[in-house]
C-alpha cells in the first residue's frame, strides 16, 4: 500500500510539473505575443503621430510660429521635411534621407533671428497670413557663407524643401559686411552712429507706456544691445532688399525672452550710420 502511494506521488508530481512547464510556456509565449503587438501598436502610433504633426494646425497661419515649433520638435521638424531633402553645398549636390537628418536649430547661437527691411512699411510682411514662400538664412558673418532653408507651404502646412548653402556676392553682402564691423568693433560702432539718436523705448515711470526720445552718441553705450558678430540667422518673407536702397532696419528677435530691438540705418555719403533705435521689449 505504501509503495501504491509512493507511485501515486509521484505521477502527481510529474503531471504538476508538466503543467507548470505548459503554463510557463504558454506564459512566455504570450509574452512574446503582446511584445510583438505592442511593438506593432508603437510603430502604428508613430506613423500616426507623423500624420497627424504634417497635417495644418494653429502653428501653420504664421510662419514665425511654425519656426519656432520646427526648430524646438525633433519629432515635428522630421515630419515637416521633405526626404529625400536636396542638399546643395556650392558645387556639389546630394540628398539627405530621412535615416541621416540630424536635429537643425536653424537659428544662430544666441537664439536670435533677425529680419531686414529696405522700408518701414514692409514691416507688417510678418503677419501675412498668404505667404506660400519663405527662405531662413544662416549666415557667417566673417566667411560671407550661407546656408540658405527654403520652406514651402504645401496643402496648408508649411514644409522644409531644400538646403542650399553658398557664398554671398559681394554686391549682395555690403550692408552685412558693414554691420558685422559694426557689431564686432566697438569703436568703429561708435564711428558710425548719428549725433542724435531716435530713441523709441519702455517708459520707466510706466511700463505699459512708450518714451519716444533722442539721445546723444555719447549716450549710446548705456542702451546699445549685445549684437552678435559672428553668425545672423535672417528671415526672407519676401520683401524688397536691394543692395542700392540708402537705408536699412535690422529687426532682431530674441528666442525665449521675448526681446526685440530695432536698429535703423541710412547711408550717409559712402558710410552707413545708425539714427534710430528701438526697444520695447518688457
Amino acid at each position: 500500500m505504501r509503495q501504491v502511494f509512493i507511485i501515486l506521488s509521484c505521477i502527481l508530481v510529474l503531471v504538476s510539473c508538466q503543467q507548470k512547464a505548459k503554463e510557463t510556456n504558454l506564459s512566455e509565449q504570450d509574452l512574446l505575443t503582446d511584445t510583438i503587438d505592442a511593438g506593432c501598436d508603437s510603430l502604428e502610433i508613430e506613423q500616426q503621430l507623423t500624420e497627424e504633426m504634417q497635417q495644418p494646425n494653429n502653428a501653420d497661419e504664421l510662419f514665425d510660429d511654425f519656426l519656432f515649433s520646427y526648430a524646438d520638435n525633433s519629432r515635428f521638424q522630421v515630419s515637416r521635411t521633405i526626404f529625400p531633402l536636396p542638399y546643395y553645398d556650392h558645387d556639389t549636390s546630394t540628398y539627405i534621407s530621412r535615416n541621416d537628418w540630424h536635429h537643425n536649430n536653424v537659428f544662430s547661437q544666441d537664439n536670435t533671428y533677425s529680419i531686414l527691411f529696405d522700408q518701414e512699411a514692409d514691416m507688417d510682411c510678418v503677419l501675412d497670413t498668404t505667404l506660400t514662400s519663405v527662405q531662413v538664412e544662416f549666415v557667417m558673418l566673417a566667411s560671407k557663407t550661407v546656408k540658405k532653408y527654403y520652406f514651402e507651404k504645401k496643402n496648408r502646412a508649411w514644409m522644409l524643401e531644400a538646403i542650399n548653402i553658398f557664398t554671398m556676392a559681394d554686391e549682395d553682402f555690403e550692408f552685412l559686411n558693414f554691420y558685422h564691423q559694426f557689431a564686432a568693433d566697438s569703436t568703429f560702432q561708435y564711428q558710425h552712429i548719428a549725433s542724435h539718436i531716435q530713441l523709441v523705448t519702455i517708459d520707466p515711470e510706466d511700463e505699459f507706456s512708450i518714451l519716444e526720445t533722442t539721445i546723444k552718441d555719447e549716450q549710446w553705450p548705456a542702451f546699445k544691445p549685445i549684437l552678435s558678430a559672428e553668425s545672423q540667422s535672417f528671415i526672407n518673407y519676401g520683401q524688397p532688399n536691394t543692395a542700392d536702397s540708402n537705408r536699412k532696419i535690422m529687426k532682431i528677435n530674441s528666442i525665449g525672452s521675448g526681446e526685440t530691438n530695432v536698429l535703423y540705418f541710412r547711408r550717409k555719403g559712402p558710410q552707413w550710420e545708425l539714427y534710430k533705435f528701438e526697444d520695447v521689449s518688457i
